[in-house]
């Protein structure tokens, strides 16, 4: 059967082909080289095509049977894949792409010009990109995700003595005097470090040419307008890079599809970049009757100097696919450390559970997902099937077991499937499942749990076997392969083998 990872795998193969043809078409501009800019453009045409590709896939394959071949053009918002390596721009996104670079360069030229101080602060900045407004805010504060940034194990956050956050709403922090927030933390950096007389007067210079010089690439090469944002941001960049007020420039999963040039191949760099996984949900899922395990082509392009994860097992995944960097191994990053409070003793037994959501089965046609396993069926089999196992280890036992269901993240009624949040609400409604708040603090509630059960391959398993607790991954369907070497977590498949599992824990 066919599911989305063929859809994966000829991407992929166009996106080599692609990256082939641009780096010998794709010229430099604002001092990056054309390998550069070349590996970032085709970064672009993966963000940008990943899904339509796979929606355009998955239409043809729902009306013939079969998916696209690589002869076959493709309109993929815009982006119009044809065959033999080649790309083509419609006047639509071409136009939208200048218009955008002309808003953001006027922004970031004004940013600039009112950044003169008579003498530049030179605050050691570190620029943080992609934590979730719930993790950042907890009981309407930052104080809990400040304390995992200073007592956490991720080393920039917490040698950082200023930090820039990117937040999409306002936030006054409560270390106002070494900690801001703003939509965009490099011109929020500009405008809280300054710039001196000299440099401001070179950043206003290079933020010019810069526009010239992105004009007369974008002439030679029309795709390059897709990097707008990257060249309107470029003087920015090298006035705080010169001036040394940046120190780390860190982003998170949530931008692992696009790092901008200025972050990785800026001239005279001293500043380090670092992405930090909060979810390692990022293994691809084969099935049975599949040959391979194709991941997200975007994986492929990630272009930062270190990289930091969970567990060996992720970052030998990573450095199959990625190009070279460094990696850090360090405990579950979760945004927050546990909690201060003593936790009371209680006499039930707790099976934690831990769910994907299912998306609304109409974004699911949108985002071209064919055979997806986190669909409403198998995410409500998935937590009927433990409710169930839970129950006759209680009459066999004797025991009194909680099953806890915590959401990662707030349910939206325009994402998220009805049908499911309707089903969670009457489980919860007839007491066979307690609700914990998704802001929750997640060890404390792993701390007071016996079992962590996840639906494969999400990531609360990793916090529970570091903390000493049986965790595993759970797959109702029994059809799901693991076909990616070693594996660190327990896959459990089938309703019967979870009972016997969950028997002998609390035998």
């Amino acid at each position: 059967m066919v599911s989305t990872a063929h859809s994966y795998a000829a991407f992929q193969l166009r996106l080599n082909k692609i990256l082939s043809e641009a780096q010998q078409r794709t010229p430099g501009f604002c001092g990056y080289s054309g390998a550069d800019s070349a590996f970032r453009l085709v970064q672009r045409f993966a963000e940008l095509g990943v899904f339509e590709f796979t929606r355009v896939a998955a239409e043809k394959y729902r009306r013939t049977g079969s998916l696209p071949t690589d002869e076959e053009t493709l309109d993929c918002g815009g982006l119009l894949f044809v065959a033999n390596g080649k790309i083509k721009l419609t006047l639509r996104i071409f136009m939208a792409n200048l218009v955008g670079f002309v808003a953001n360069w006027s922004y970031g030229f004004w940013a600039i010009f009112i950044s003169l101080r008579l003498f530049g602060v030179r605050k050691k900045l570190s620029l943080v990109y992609g934590v979730g407004i719930q993790d950042l805010l907890a009981e309407g504060s930052d104080a809990r995700f400040l304390s995992f940034c200073r007592d956490g194990q991720i080393a920039p956050l917490a040698a950082s003595d200023y930090l820039v956050v990117q937040a999409a709403q306002r936030i006054v922090s409560t270390q106002h005097k070494r900690v801001k927030y703003g939509s965009n933390p490099m011109l929020v950096a500009l405008g809280w470090s300054g710039l001196g007389l000299r440099l401001w007067f070179q950043a206003l210079c290079q933020h010019t040419l810069a526009a010239s010089n992105f004009v007369r690439a974008i002439c030679i090469c029309p795709h390059l307008v897709l990097l707008g944002k990257d060249a309107a941001t470029h003087a920015v960049a090298s006035a705080l890079n010169h001036q040394g007020s940046l120190q780390n420039t860190i982003f998170t999963t949530s931008n692992y599809f696009s790092q901008p040039l200025w972050s990785w191949a800026m001239p005279e760099r001293a500043y380090v970049s670092h992405i930090v996984w909060y979810s390692q949900n990022m293994y691809p899922i084969s099935y049975v009757d599949e040959t391979e395990a194709v991941p997200i082509p975007n994986l492929g392009f990630i272009k930062t100097d270190i990289q930091w994860v969970w567990s060996e097992g992720f970052r030998s995944f990573l450095e199959g696919i990625c190009p070279p960097c460094g990696y850090r191994v360090v405990p579950s990053i979760v945004w927050h450390l546990p909690s201060k409070r003593s936790l009371k003793p209680t006499e039930l037994r707790r099976i934690a559970l831990f769910d994907v959501t299912p998306i609304d089965p109409a974004l699911e046609v949108k985002l071209g997902l064919i055979r997806n396993f986190y669909n409403e069926k198998n995410i409500s089999w998935f937590i009927r099937d433990v409710i169930d196992a839970a129950q006759e280890v209680g009459r066999q036992s004797g025991l009194k077991i909680e099953v806890v269901l915590k959401h990662k993240r707030n349910h939206h009624s325009n994402f998220h499937s009805s049908e499911y949040i309707s089903t969670i609400s009457k489980l919860s409604d007839e007491g066979a499942i307690t609700l914990v708040d998704p802001a929750a603090n997640l060890h404390d509630l792993i701390a007071i749990s016996d079992v962590i059960v996840a639906a494969p391959y999400s990531s609360p398993v990793y916090l529970g076997i570091q903390t000493g607790k049986v965790a595993f991954w759970y797959d109702p369907t029994e059809t799901i392969d693991w076909k990616l070497g070693a594996q660190e977590i327990m896959l459990v498949h089938g309703k019967q083998r979870l009972l016997s599992e969950l028997l002998q824990i609390f035998g």
